[in-house]
């Protein structure tokens, strides 16, 4: 499905309208929507040379200001609203320039005269140095003990009676290694055949296997193009519904947009019946897109 919205004309002439009757004209903007590419142009009187351009990326152009009057003062813009202004105090101002040679060394000045040497204080009287104590005596080294005699050494003592004999462990010794395997007997008679036994009953049939399951995809296509759409705010939501084949039930989905702009986006998918898979879009300006629907 498509919609069109032609209503420029009807907002031209209920403008006009509105301008003669109203007493108190309201402030509000005056909006132009350039062509994709395009630009908002101004001229001069001879329509031959522009002023100025605003281009649909945002780019403005104003090719006069070469051939202006040169003024002292810079022009900034604020970066999240492009707002024109003066610019902040520092902006523009050139980096401090190297700092330059040291110059030489001037002349050494004459060096003055010297003052008069004064007059030596007299010399302090040394006193008397005191009296050396006497070196104390030495006492004597006393005489080295005698060493004395060694001990003989002691007869050995007599071996003790044998122990007792200790209790029987409770604990099992560790066992033996395995004996040789003895020679095979010899084979016996084979035993009279039994009677054979009653047939049991017939089970139960079990369960079919699982057939085959064949997938097969439906796509349908869909463009909305909304023109002079207000207010541009207020998007139109619009459905795309792709159906099975009839005989055929969805098992699943898929939405994809193909082409569009101005903020269009996709909302959504969802089976919108047993046989059909439904897509979601709110749509501002135009857009093209796919449903799919996986059918078995």
């Amino acid at each position: 499905m498509k919609y069109r919205f032609h209503s420029l004309p009807l907002i031209v002439a209920l403008g006009a309208v509105y301008a003669v009757h109203s007493p108190t004209a309201l402030a509000a903007d005056i909006s132009a929507t350039v062509p994709s590419g395009g630009g908002f142009v101004i001229k001069n009187s001879t329509g031959t040379q522009e002023r100025f351009r605003v281009q649909d990326s945002g780019e403005v152009r104003a090719p006069g200001l070469l051939g202006a009057t040169p003024n002292n003062n810079l022009t900034c813009f604020d970066g999240p609203t492009g707002r024109l202004g003066p610019c902040a105090g520092g902006i523009g101002t050139g980096a401090t320039g190297a700092t330059g040679p040291t110059g030489p060394t001037g002349a050494i000045g004459v060096t003055g005269p010297t003052g008069v040497t004064g007059a030596a204080g007299a010399t302090g009287v040394t006193g008397a140095a005191g009296p050396t104590g006497s070196t104390g005596v030495t006492g004597a080294t006393g005489p080295t003990g005698a060493t004395g005699a060694t001990g003989t050494t002691g007869p050995t003592g007599a071996t003790g009676a044998t122990g007792a004999t200790g209790a029987d462990s409770v604990v099992a010794g560790p066992q033996g290694p395995q004996g040789i395997q003895g020679v095979q007997g010899v084979a016996g008679p084979t035993g009279a055949i039994g009677a054979t036994g009653a047939t049991g009953a017939t089970g139960a049939t079990g369960a079919s296997g699982a057939g085959t399951v064949t997938l097969t995809t439906t796509t349908a296509l869909g463009s909305w193009l909304l023109v002079n759409h207000t207010p541009p705010d207020d998007p139109a939501d619009v459905q795309l519904t792709a159906t099975c084949a009839a005989g055929k039930t969805v098992v699943s989905g898929g939405c994809r947009i193909t082409a569009g702009r101005g903020g269009s986006y996709f909302e959504g998918g969802y089976p919108s019946a047993p046989n059909q898979w439904t897509c979601q879009y709110s749509v501002f300006n135009d857009l093209s897109a796919e449903a799919s629907a996986i059918c078995q």
